[in-house]
């Protein structure tokens, strides 16, 4: 039985805690063991590992030696660290301290747009040396870390899963109008500023939509402030953090999200599952996972004129919007199955150093 034990630097539900939970929740209970220390404060996302058995520590940043002590108790065999604040604390720190498995993620390059800041990189080519793998979760992010001096030999791409058998395909029933859903953290980096210019572009050109904004974050307030001076109240909604967003996902008609910067986005696998097409910002790793014209439309970063052209296309067209939905989950059953994703990881922890 080996142990592995996730650090990381957040406990709120995002791509990064959907995808670590589904992996800690999946692997093979007959030959790992797994805990969770949240090098932070308590959030959301503890109570699934509560529901789930599995252990979890949660310690204020930056209090190292509390958090040491959690470490020294769970003896892991194996330690896998999530987020660059984390990532740079601890893998010098373990290191020195005799634990040699250390496993890094990296499941976008930063926070405010498509290239990571110098300051960024400088701290992560730094410390990687440290690790024995570094996993990145698209091909961009491999590319990039490599064009930026990483060891390529340490890097490891594998592609974060959903489980399928949790969202079902979209009934062929159709909205009127139809339902534009967004689902993600209310942060700049994820652009739903730029939606909402998409769709006072819509309004204004007499297009007949409704759109659902899922998610919280910091920037509600401003957002909300922003849909009453554009005047969409009437188009747009908003849902705040939704428990079964499956649910959601499922009665709305095409996903769209204009981010700034992307991984391969778990909520746009989501709704691919869920049978609707997408219209998203061409950035990171978004095309690996949409491909222009098949599962739905990319556009340019903030192109907020093209995304509303290629929402009103599909807006008007339920045909193309069934033949794009039903590609979309095609194409995440055969590539972005949490099955492979478990099983991949699986066989890194039985050799780390692959």
């Amino acid at each position: 039985m080996k142990k592995i034990l996730y650090i990381q630097a957040s406990a709120d539900w995002g791509g990064t805690e959907v995808s670590s939970f589904q992996l800690a929740s999946h692997l093979d209970p007959n030959e790992f063991e797994t805990g969770v220390l949240f090098h932070c404060t308590a959030g959301p996302v503890c109570e699934d590992y509560r529901k789930a058995g599995i252990p979890f520590w949660t310690v204020s940043f930056p209090r190292v030696l509390q958090a040491l002590k959690i470490i020294r108790q769970f003896k892991p065999d194996i330690i896998q660290i999530y987020g660059l604040r984390t990532n740079v604390l601890w893998r010098p720190l373990l290191r020195l301290l005799g634990y040699r498995r250390l496993i890094g993620v990296n499941q976008g390059l930063t926070n405010q747009g498509e290239k990571p800041s110098r300051g960024r990189l400088v701290l992560d080519r730094m410390t990687h040396g440290w690790l024995q793998n570094y996993v990145v979760n698209s091909q961009q992010i491999a590319a990039t870390l490599t064009e930026e001096g990483f060891d390529p030999t340490k890097l490891l791409m594998i592609y974060n899963g959903i489980p399928l058998n949790g969202f079902l395909k979209k009934s062929g029933t159709q909205n009127h109008p139809p339902v534009i859903v967004c689902v993600g953290n209310l942060r700049q980096v994820k652009g739903h500023t730029y939606l909402l210019d998409t769709f006072k572009i819509l309004r204004a050109r007499k297009v007949s939509f409704e759109a659902w904004i899922v998610g919280d974050g910091p920037l509600k307030s401003q957002l909300v402030s922003k849909t009453r001076d554009l005047q969409l109240e009437s188009h747009v909604k908003f849902l705040g953090r939704v428990e079964a967003v499956k649910s959601v996902l499922q009665k709305a008609d095409i996903f769209s999200s204009l981010p700034l910067s992307e991984g391969v986005p778990i909520s746009m696998m989501e709704a691919m599952s869920c049978g609707l097409p997408i219209v998203a910002s061409r950035v990171g790793g978004v095309p690996e996972l949409v491909r222009d014209g098949t599962e739905g439309f990319l556009v340019p970063s903030k192109a907020v004129d093209s995304a509303a052209e290629r929402l009103a296309v599909l807006l008007s067209d339920p045909g193309r919007r069934l033949k794009m939905g039903h590609a979309g989950r095609f194409r995440v059953e055969s590539q972005f199955n949490l099955n492979t994703t478990v099983i991949e990881y699986e066989n890194l922890y039985r050799n780390p150093a692959v």
